[in-house]
């Protein structure tokens, strides 16, 4: 898979776990607190893709 797909599929993912504001802090070096509920949802939409990029 072309590494832009990946990156546009983790951005996607960033986005529906943690918001939108979560693109402005994608590219940058600034320190963010991220909850477990919300690690753990975008872990399995990570998952999710995957098994769907498999197929």
């Amino acid at each position: 898979m072309p590494r832009y797909l990946i990156d546009a599929i983790l951005a996607a993912i960033a986005a529906n776990a943690f918001g939108p504001e979560i693109s402005d802090v994608w590219d940058s070096d600034t320190e963010i607190e991220v909850l477990p509920t919300s690690l753990r949802y975008a872990m399995l939409e990570a998952f999710q893709a995957g098994q769907c990029a498999r197929r």
